[in-house]
């Protein structure tokens, strides 16, 4: 009794995995997708806005070891040319933690943003060190691009524009402080006479 159990069990699980594999075969099931042993790819930009020839180096490389580099970009057009480019593509990479710093930033420039494009949205950004963190899956491709606008001078003071090419908030708070100072002082003046 306890044979004849065993074999029909056996013969009915043979018959699922061959319903199975057809089924696969035919494309009425999908696949199973497996991403052993397949890479990634990340791309760096850099973005000067306005474009010009200015040089701007980054470091970086996988996280926690020491297969570090560095390297340069510029966002010239038209092209300068020198031997940088606006981007650098680093194909068939190992799945793990990469980073990407831009440092030192040249004189007269301000980091005004760090944009990642990763499928999962794994990658993570800081502006305060100039660092994407990029979180790099199987078969991914990760492109981070780093915004530099010019500073902007002022008196003699060199004063940090934003991405829009609008002057600080301190700045603006202050211009707008001015303005109404301004204001109040000829409405006294036009209620003297």
């Amino acid at each position: 009794m306890n044979t004849i159990r065993l074999n029909r069990f056996a013969t009915g699980l043979c018959l699922f995995v061959i319903a199975a594999l057809l089924a696969v075969a035919l494309g009425v099931l999908p696949m199973p997708v497996t991403h052993a042993g397949e890479t990634g790819t990340i791309t760096i930009r850099k973005d000067a806005d306005p474009a010009d020839g200015t040089n701007f180096t980054f470091s970086g490389g996988q996280a926690g070891e020491l297969h570090q580099g560095t390297w340069t970009l510029d966002d010239a057009v038209p092209d300068d040319g020198d031997a940088f480019t606006d981007s650098k593509t680093w194909p068939d990479l190992q799945p793990g933690t990469y980073f990407a710093t831009e440092t030192p930033i040249p004189p007269g420039w301000n980091l005004s943003s760090i944009v990642c494009v990763d499928p999962d949205n794994g990658t993570t950004t800081d502006m305060g060190t100039a660092t994407a963190t990029i979180d790099l899956d199987p078969g991914e491709t990760v492109t981070c691009t780093f915004t530099n606008v010019p500073q902007v001078p002022v008196g003699g003071i060199v004063v940090p524009v934003n991405k829009m090419g609008l002057l600080a908030p301190w700045m603006e708070l202050a211009a707008l402080a001015s303005l109404a100072a301004l204001t109040v002082a000829l409405v006294r003046r036009r209620r003297s006479t």
